[in-house]
């Protein structure tokens, strides 16, 4: 909130979403769900690392790779659910940064309608594959 206060952009890596899910995840606990949404539709977009390359350990990270499908489908539900946009960020490399620089790009266009009537309702595609990554992953070009 500091950093907001004072620039125009913030990016912040793991958010109390995530903190959020991870509860959820390995403690069937959901009591931080609630807050962790209303923290995150203040930002105006959330990136999403696809599960399309291998995972590495690194020094801080207990987990495994058996954890990222069940913890990516949570937080996709989470985000769809209280309806906040979000973008998946594929490939590796350049390719893996040019995607989020376009979604950024995206989230940064000025919307021709910033506020539109509470009568209308939000178009929102949800197909039978939602929050499926390897639905994406065949979607998504190879790298």
């Amino acid at each position: 909130e500091r950093a907001a206060a004072a620039h125009e952009f913030v990016v912040a890596d793991t958010t109390a979403l995530m903190v959020a899910v991870y509860s959820e995840f390995l403690f069937d606990d959901r009591r931080l769900l609630a807050g962790a949404l209303r923290a995150q539709s203040g930002y105006a977009l959330t990136l999403l690392t696809a599960v399309d390359i291998a995972w590495q350990a690194d020094a801080h990270q207990r987990d495994g790779a058996h954890v990222r499908e069940p913890v990516d489908r949570l937080l996709r539900h989470a985000l769809t659910s209280a309806e906040l946009p979000f973008s998946v960020v594929y490939g590796s490399g350049p390719q893996r940064r040019a995607s989020a620089l376009a979604a950024i790009r995206t989230a940064l266009l000025p919307q021709a309608d910033p506020a539109p009537a509470a009568s209308t309702p939000r178009w929102r595609w949800v197909c039978e594959r939602c929050g499926d990554p390897q639905c994406e992953t065949l979607l998504s070009p190879k790298t």
